[in-house]
């Protein structure tokens, strides 16, 4: 992975984000980033019939109410490599929680979507709907893991949450 200094992630827009994806879309497999090692590892396989619906990540430089960094999901019909950055528009969230507390999802488009969607209520039903149930249901089967979902957040609740997360 590329080390990205914090001169190189700054833009002019508040809701322009630099994020590394971990998993790509529809992927079974759920990684982790290990900053020790700075490598992705296998963290878990997820059981049948759970996929991960859109490429999942964080956003570089920021630190969660759950000690990781603030995740996010790029909702896009496109395919993404993991292990790589990207820069996307913050557009929402979905505010859950799960055993190690409040761990919101960022939801993100590139540039190409941004001009069609520019917030949460932009989304179809039927897209928050499988963000929603996935959320609600990936860790039932788990030992010892369990997520609650809450509700959506628009843009400028999620901007909020990304700057409070900010890290220098």
């Amino acid at each position: 992975m590329e080390v990205y200094t914090e001169e190189s992630c700054t833009t002019n827009e508040e809701n322009l984000v630099q994020v590394y994806i971990e998993i790509e879309q529809f992927s079974n497999i759920k990684y982790e980033y290990n900053k020790q090692t700075n490598e992705l590892e296998i963290d878990r396989i997820l059981i049948q019939p759970y996929i991960y619906p859109y490429a999942y990540g964080f956003i570089l430089n920021t630190l969660a109410e759950d000690g990781d960094e603030l995740d996010i999901l790029i909702i896009s019909e496109s395919t993404f490599k993991n292990d790589m950055c990207y820069k996307v528009y913050i557009i929402g969230a979905l505010d859950m929680e799960d055993e190690k507390g409040r761990d919101q999802k960022v939801l993100c488009v590139f540039d190409d979507d941004y001009d069609k969607i520019k917030d949460i209520s932009d989304l179809s039903d039927g897209i928050k709907e499988n963000i929603h149930s996935f959320f609600a249901n990936y860790k039932k089967e788990v030992p010892g893991k369990w997520s609650t979902v809450a509700e959506f957040m628009n843009k400028t609740e999620a901007v909020s949450l990304y700057n409070k997360s900010k890290i220098s």
